[in-house]
């Protein structure tokens, strides 16, 4: 029986550079604005839904405007997955903030609650690419 030993190389070869490469500084500033603007998004939604719910005379659904953007976040989180693998990230990163913004319009401008829900599901959409 023959002596067969393995060994560990402690090098690692990498394949990619820092973050703030050439290469790699445009999908690094972009992700940080992606996540930034998400951030901004949550806090001011969450500060301003009482007031919007109080006026839309929504007050007994007050979960459902979180709820319609998590649920359509997750569909489009799974839609934009597979078609990524398929066309690359650039067509949902080109799509995703164009479906945010008219989310922004329809839900910003929303006289009722279908019409904040709506928007609100529009702008869990663009989260998803």
């Amino acid at each position: 029986m023959q002596d067969v030993r393995v060994t560990a190389s402690a090098e690692r070869v990498s394949t990619r550079g820092p973050l703030w490469n050439a290469e790699n500084r445009g999908v690094t500033v972009g992700i940080v604005m992606l996540i930034t603007m998400a951030a901004f998004e949550h806090l001011g939604v969450s500060t301003a839904m009482p007031k919007m719910l109080s006026e839309l005379n929504g007050g007994d659904l007050y979960s459902w405007p979180f709820t319609s953007f998590l649920a359509a976040s997750v569909m489009a989180t799974v839609l934009s997955g597979r078609l990524c693998d398929r066309l690359g990230p650039g067509p949902a990163l080109l799509v995703g903030p164009s479906l945010f913004l008219g989310g922004l319009v329809i839900a910003g401008s929303a006289t009722g609650m279908a019409a904040l829900l709506a928007g609100r599901a529009l702008q869990g959409w663009a989260w998803g690419p």
